[in-house]
Order: structure tokens, then C-alpha cells, then sequence
């Protein structure tokens, strides 16, 4: 809890379209009352993907519904409960549970995990490539901290075969991602004055885990104010180098530097999050306002796994389809929620600065 929550989803129309392209990479700027939206767009991330990166981009989550079926694991056999599901129907399933108890799943209609992954028609057919927004705004002693969050869904994710231990461990259909804007708002002491808009620091999704900076750390490049991120080959979590981060299995009560520690191992030891050799040109990508039904559709966005791998197994390593974003929890201590909590999470992975 920081004081007062407020949160609100702007639908005014973009007064300053492209324009905000032009500003310079400043601390801070004014620009009167910006909505939700004009915040987005200014600060919409340039993502530069790896040369490797064999899944295309972040889409729409339709891509998904359009080849999934509706899938309930609570029976046995596994039930099919629609086979061409929209987000009506993700909404308010029967048990009505989400997370380490939830039954409801995407899978896709085609076949099991890796092999969809890795199908050359699947990746063709890759179509409108999005980035969802949301916009919060928490008011305390007089200030404002405004976050954006630009939520990224992939048909999948798969580590690099050459590197993992098993040539299917950690993929599986569907992956969500977050990379967040946080912003400090002062309103002008005189009537008619603009508001002075500063973003102060970025964090970034490592899966159950994060990457926090401050906005003047010499890691986070930007390019005309826009931040640059480096979303990891196949895994998707969100980096600001380029280069190779170690993902230590584990839950460490937190990480010594930037980088996850060796000591943390399990039978799987570790393996590699790859953002080296990342392509120069941006993902071209639209950015879409994130409903609540996508939000909190609840259900899993991909397959369960083989029985063998439900439960405990497929939590420990990540061989299921993950939860929407309203659902999603890092594995500190204190269980942070991504979506309700923008700000703790923020706090919680913040690496110390880097001068430039």
C-alpha cells in the first residue's frame, strides 16, 4: 500500500500522435495533462529482438484463441469445453479458479508443446503484432506516481536447444511479459501551468522474477526518451544489455549485482537467458489498451502439459501455459502480484544505480 489507489483506462484519442517521437531524451518534459494513453505512446518501449528469436513477436492474444480450444484438466479424461473458445468464455469458468489451483487451459488444437513451437507454418501465419498498455496512477502527501505497463503476449516460449538440458524444458505455449514506465507527476502551482511529467525508473519481467532501473542508469538505453528493451531469445524475459544472463533455478530471497546467483541450483542446475547478437531494427507493433478481459480471463494461455507434468511439477518448471497478467506473482518472499502491485514489485527488484 502506497496511500490512495486509483486506476483508470484513458479512451481519449492521442492529441500528439507521432509528434512525441521528436522529444529528446530529457529527465523530464511538459505537456499540460497528459492522459494515460499520450503516456504510452511516448514512452512505448523500442524492443529489439534476437537474430535467433525463431517466434516472430509479441501479438494478440487472438492469435492464440483462433487455433486453441478450451481446455477443462479437472476431469479425467481432460474435457473439452469449447473448441473455437472466445473471451466470453474465459471469463467466468465453472470453478471459477486461477493460479496454482486453476483447471482451464489454451492449448493449441495442432499438437503438444515444442512441436507447435517449432511448426514453419505456425510461425508464417504470425499476425498483428501488439503490445498491451494499461495505465495506474497512485496519489500520496500531494504527489503522483503514474505506471505505465505494456504487457507482451507470445504464441510460446522455449529456451535455446543448444543450451537447455532437456530439448523441451521450459517451453511452453503462451508467454506473458511485463516492462513498466515509472513516473513521477508534479501538478503547476499556478492555474494554467503544465504539469511536469519525470520518468524515474523501469522494470522488466524475468519470468517470476524482475529487473528493476533507475531512469538514469547508464544500462537503460533509450532513443529519443523511448526505452530500449532486449527481450531474452525464445524465453522472453525482458533485458536492458546485450548480453548473457544467468537463470540460476531456485527462489533466492534476492540477487547479489544484476545477476542471478550460481549458488542457487536445483537437479536441472541452470541455464541462459540470451540477449546478445539482438537485431539493430525495432519490432514494428501496435499498441492496444488492455481490457479486463484480458486481464482477467481466467485461465491458463496454453497447454497443461502431460499428466505427469500437472501440478506441483509443472509450476516448479514451467512446463504449463501461464497465467493472465491479473494473475501473475513474482517468487520473492512476499509473493509479489505484477498487476495490483506495480509499484512494491518495482521496489522489490530495483538494482542500485549505475552512473553513467
Amino acid at each position: 500500500g502506497v496511500g490512495e489507489y486509483i486506476e483508470v483506462f484513458s479512451t481519449i484519442e492521442d492529441r500528439y500522435g507521432n509528434g512525441l517521437e521528436g522529444v529528446s531524451d530529457c529527465y523530464f518534459m511538459t505537456l499540460g495533462q497528459p492522459t494515460f494513453k499520450e503516456l504510452a505512446e511516448r514512452f512505448k518501449p523500442k524492443i529489439r529482438r534476437h537474430k535467433k528469436e525463431f517466434l516472430g513477436g509479441p501479438v494478440k492474444v487472438e492469435y492464440m484463441l483462433k487455433r486453441a480450444k478450451l481446455l477443462d484438466t479437472g476431469p479425467i479424461p481432460d474435457k473439452v469445453v469449447e473448441t473455437d473458445p472466445t473471451l466470453d468464455d474465459l471469463q467466468e469458468p465453472p470453478t471459477g479458479k486461477v493460479d496454482k489451483e486453476d483447471t482451464y487451459y489454451l492449448p493449441y488444437k495442432k499438437g503438444s508443446d515444442w512441436k507447435i513451437l517449432r511448426d514453419p507454418q505456425m510461425i508464417e501465419d504470425k499476425v498483428e503484432p501488439a503490445v498491451y498498455w494499461r495505465g495506474v496512477s497512485y496519489t500520496k502527501d500531494g504527489k503522483v506516481l503514474i505506471i505505465i505497463q505494456y504487457w507482451m503476449f507470445w504464441s510460446g516460449s522455449s529456451l535455446p536447444t543448444k543450451d537447455a538440458i532437456m530439448d523441451d524444458f521450459c517451453v511452453h505455449e503462451g508467454d506473458w511479459e511485463l516492462f513498466q514506465v515509472l513516473i513521477e507527476k508534479v501538478e503547476p502551482e499556478e492555474e494554467g501551468e503544465d504539469a511536469t511529467i519525470t520518468p524515474i525508473g523501469v522494470t522488466g519481467s524475468e519470468h517470476y522474477y524482475g529487473l528493476g532501473l533507475h531512469w538514469d542508469d547508464k544500462r537503460l538505453k533509450k532513443e529519443k526518451g523511448r526505452p530500449i528493451i532486449y527481450p531474452a531469445c525464445g524465453s522472453h524475459a525482458v533485458y536492458f544489455e546485450e548480453r548473457t544472463f544467468t537463470v540460476a533455478l531456485g527462489t533466492p530471497e534476492k540477487w547479489p549485482g544484476d545477476e542471478k546467483p550460481d549458488a542457487v541450483k536445483t537437479l536441472i542446475n541452470r541455464e541462459k537467458d540470451y540477449t546478445k547478437e539482438a537485431e539493430k531494427k525495432d519490432y514494428e507493433y501496435e499498441l492496444v489498451e488492455l481490457s479486463e478481459k484480458i486481464a482477467k480471463s481466467k485461465v491458463r494461455w496454453g497447454s497443461p502439459g502431460s499428466v505427469f507434468e500437472r501440478g506441483p511439477v509443472a509450476a516448479a518448471f514451467d512446463l504449463s501455459g501461464p497465467p493472465s497478467p491479473a494473475y501473475r506473482t513474482d517468487k520473492s518472499d512476499e509473493k509479489l502480484n505484477m498487476y495490483e502491485k506495480p509499484e512494491d514489485f518495482h521496489k522489490r527488484w530495483l538494482q542500485p544505480k549505475k552512473d553513467p
